[in-house]
Order: structure tokens, then C-alpha cells, then sequence
């Protein structure tokens, strides 16, 4: 008798507890799961599937590695100048994103590449830059709005990736300075 009664006053309640605890958790994961809402894209009546927590990062471009005025102030009068230079991801340093034939989402950042080697800055664009490498809206691609709030994981996603850039300052007279830089961050819609 012994033993069943420790069977019902102790294994039996935690068992059950253990049971619904665990049930618990896959509900909640399930029901997190289903609640992906959709966003409505300006620019194309079709809803597009709200990105996952798990957003792929996006392709990035540096476009930019300083502003003019910062080019004249460490270049110019006869002082020495050597551009930023990238380490990792290789070859983004003045790369123009290719059209393809899915939907791709483009963030345009601009960011201060800190004297000390780090990305201390990044703030998403509101207002779309155009330029000469910048990848040109079309049916297929659109500029993603950080200020709203369905593009808040884009936003997330960018600025993770963005802070992975590895780099050499720009140097001007054999000094590391900081510079402001134009990053261009492409996401794959579909």
C-alpha cells in the first residue's frame, strides 16, 4: 500500500503538472505560429506574408563611405587620403544590387564608420535616395518604409547585418577618422 500511495500523492500530480505544462508550451507555439499577419504593399494590392522572427539577412551594398563635405575636410589641401576599406562581407564595397526576377524589398541606411573600426550609427531612410548604383524601383522592386510598423523585423534584420561589416576606416594623413556611409540593404520578398 506503501507504494501506491506515494504513486497517487506524489508521481501522479506531478506527472499530470508535467503533462499540462507541456501542452501548454506547444498551444502558445502553435497559436504564435498562426497569428503571422500580412502586410499590404502600396505600390501592389497583393498581400505578402509578414516576415518570420527568422528573416533571412538581407544582401547589402555599401554605396558610400563618406559625404562630400567629409571628403573635402580629410582629402583635400594637400592632405593625404585613403578610402574606407572592407574586410567581410567581401565584395560589397561599391557594388550595385543586380534586378532579379522575385520581389526584392530594399532599406537604404546611412551609417557612421567609427574611427575605431566600428559601425557606432545606423539609421534606416524614411525618404528614398536615388542614385546612380542604387537599385531602381519596379513592379518588382520596392522601397521598404522603416516607419511603419510592419517593417519593423526589415528594419531589424538590416541593422543586424550592417553591424557584422568589418572594415578599415578611411584615413586621412595616416589617422583613422570617421565617416558616414550609404548602405544599401536588399531583401528577397517571395
Amino acid at each position: 500500500m506503501p507504494m501506491r500511495s506515494l504513486l497517487f500523492k506524489v508521481l501522479l500530480p506531478f506527472a499530470v503538472t508535467l503533462a499540462v505544462g507541456m501542452a501548454l508550451v506547444v498551444f502558445i507555439h502553435h497559436r504564435q505560429q498562426g497569428q503571422q499577419p500580412t502586410n499590404i504593399n502600396a505600390n501592389s494590392q497583393r498581400a505578402t506574408p509578414q516576415p518570420s522572427p527568422a528573416l533571412a539577412l538581407p544582401e547589402i551594398h555599401v554605396l558610400s563611405t563618406n559625404l562630400i563635405e567629409e571628403n573635402m575636410k580629410y582629402a583635400g589641401a594637400g592632405h593625404t587620403w585613403q578610402d574606407l576599406k572592407v574586410l567581410a562581407p567581401s565584395g560589397v564595397l561599391y557594388t550595385k544590387a543586380t534586378r532579379k526576377d522575385y520581389k526584392q524589398g530594399v532599406l537604404q541606411v546611412s551609417v557612421l564608420f567609427d574611427a575605431n573600426g566600428e559601425i557606432t550609427e545606423i539609421k534606416p531612410l524614411t525618404k528614398r535616395t536615388d542614385c546612380g548604383d542604387c537599385l531602381s524601383p519596379s513592379n518588382n522592386v520596392v522601397f521598404i518604409k522603416p516607419d511603419d510598423p510592419s517593417s519593423r523585423p526589415y528594419v531589424e534584420a538590416a541593422t543586424e547585418t550592417v553591424k557584422q561589416i568589418k572594415f578599415i576606416p578611411c584615413q586621412s594623413d595616416g589617422k583613422p577618422v570617421a565617416t558616414h556611409g550609404f548602405v544599401e540593404c536588399v531583401f528577397r520578398l517571395d
